[in-house]
């Protein structure tokens, strides 16, 4: 079962469960190179798709986290 997980709070970022063990994580300001990036995640997403080498559709849950204001 995978489980990707979005947040773009302070620091948008992805990553991607397989069994409840995180195989992958990336921040998007890694892709972008703007220090604390809160964008939505568009790349941090593709890594860890292409990391695993499977496509959105092969995802079974999506846990997006967001908090603004903290």
């Amino acid at each position: 079962m995978y489980v990707l997980g979005i947040c773009n709070a302070e620091t948008s970022s992805a990553c991607l469960m397989k069994n409840g063990l995180v195989i992958a994580a990336a921040s998007e300001e890694r892709f972008t190179r703007v220090k604390m990036d809160n964008s939505f995640p568009s790349y941090s997403i593709q890594y860890c798709l292409d990391f695993e080498g499977i496509t959105l559709k092969e995802v079974n849950a999506i846990g997006y986290a967001w908090s603004k204001g903290f």
